[in-house]
């Protein structure tokens, strides 16, 4: 299994269970991991002088502020960040997906998590 490098993601979930599970899987596979659970915290998180490796972020998320928009305006805030967003739903959002952006389809098992994390990062 991948591991991480020390990187820095920022995990944006609204779900406390889904939520609580991944930042521990993450944390097992070595990196740091911050928690934002809607977009509004995530931004802030972003907005902040916080290092950011990594944005894994569940599209559909409460507060007006989708997955999407997060990765949107984190490229004016930090054009250089990696991104990886996650759904639960068979079709994403009518909203456009960004080419560069990765999706993964929950539930994700550990493996597909590890390694798609690695990849985007930069293996």
């Amino acid at each position: 299994m991948q591991k991480g490098r020390g990187e820095t993601i920022l995990l944006v979930e609204d779900e406390a269970a889904v939520r609580d599970t991944t930042k521990k899987v993450l944390d097992r596979l070595g990196y740091r991991v911050l928690v934002a659970e809607d977009g509004p915290a995530a931004l802030a998180i972003l907005s902040s002088a916080k290092r950011v490796d990594l944005l894994l972020s569940d599209i559909i998320l409460p507060g007006g502020v989708n997955g999407i928009d997060i990765f949107n305006r984190s490229q004016e805030l930090r054009p250089s960040l990696k991104c990886l967003l996650m759904t639960g739903y068979a079709s994403p959002p009518d909203q456009q997906l960004p080419e560069e952006v990765e999706i993964l389809s929950k539930p994700v098992s550990i493996n597909d998590l590890a390694t798609k994390a690695r990849q985007v990062l930069g293996a």
